[in-house]
């Protein structure tokens, strides 16, 4: 039963190389190298399409009486908490996976669970789904990263890695903005169906946008077609791992972004619900296109 779930994921077998001169090898790897790139970065944004939803329908859930504040913040909580956890084992598991399967299939779980609390009212299916959410979502970056690394050159990555980080801020911005006029126009439903139908429908073309490992399209290896050393793993990739594990800057980096992600989520997580409901923010004015340059108060205040 396993065997067959592992063996869908792990990375395919290293193919012969294509004949046709170098040419034909530039081309594909051009191509592919575009198309990995920007599948990476928009596709990673739509998972925050899926994960920051629930700050967005906050506040018709408490007016709706279906989650009180306590509870929207276990819920909340259970996602980062299995969250943290996923990224690190996730985060092993990435570098021998297949990334086109692992990360499409991620982001198509994420989806069916939005989909699914769109149906839902009772507080321990919102528990549980997002916390099971917590789980997919922290297989999104780890593939991107390691996709990055597969089809760009060490000077190359620097720069890649810069402009797919905007992909946070890319998701973040969708949700604010695309999912709250779902939520103002048809209920709190559509903050979990909108989001939910837009990326089971971005899965399916990761799945065929994002690629597997160059030498599984009968490509040279990034390091050879850049003229660049070879990375030296130690003898296997758990050899390699075990390596970064030990490294103590990596544990100092570790610790410096869970600080800056209590600030990060807080903000994101409640900042919406506390405009809301602090500042009686409901959004710009009848016939005023989004982002509106001054907010509407509700009368008397």
């Amino acid at each position: 039963m396993l065997e067959p779930i592992l063996a869908y994921f792990r990375t395919g077998p290293d193919r012969p190389r294509i004949v046709g001169g170098p040419g034909a090898i530039e081309r594909l790897y051009a191509r592919k190298r575009l198309s990995v790139f920007l599948s990476v970065t928009l596709g990673y944004g739509l998972f925050y399409t899926t994960r920051i939803n629930f700050s967005v329908v906050k506040k018709p859930l408490l007016d709706a009486g279906i989650l009180s504040a306590t509870e929207m913040g276990l819920v909340g909580s259970a996602l980062l908490f299995v969250y943290s956890f996923g990224k690190l084992f996730n985060g092993f598991l990435a570098d021998r996976c297949n990334i086109a399967r692992f990360m499409s299939t991620a982001l198509l779980l994420s989806a069916l669970v939005n989909v699914a609390l769109g149906f839902n009212t009772l507080f321990v299916v919102f528990l549980a789904l997002w916390a099971l959410n917590g789980w997919f979502q922290s297989i999104g970056s780890a593939p991107s990263v390691v996709a990055l690394s597969h089809w760009f050159g060490r000077k190359e990555r620097g720069t890649r890695y810069g402009i797919w980080s905007a992909s946070h801020s890319i998701g973040e911005g969708i949700t604010f903005a695309g999912t709250a006029l779902l939520v103002s126009a048809w209920g709190w439903r559509w903050g979990f169906w909108g989001p939910g139908l837009v990326c089971l429908l971005a899965a399916l073309v990761l799945y065929h946008t994002i690629a597997d490992r160059p030498q599984t399209l009968g490509l040279p290896p990034i390091a050879e077609y850049k003229n660049e050393p070879a990375a030296e793993l130690g003898g296997s990739i758990g050899a390699f791992q075990r390596q970064v594990v030990k490294h103590p800057g990596v544990w100092m980096l570790a610790c410096a972004n869970a600080f800056l992600s209590v600030a990060r989520y807080g903000m994101s997580n409640w900042g919406p619900l506390y405009l809301s409901v602090a500042k009686d923010y409901s959004g710009p004015p009848p016939g005023r296109c989004w982002p509106s340059t001054r907010w509407r108060r509700s009368p008397g205040r």
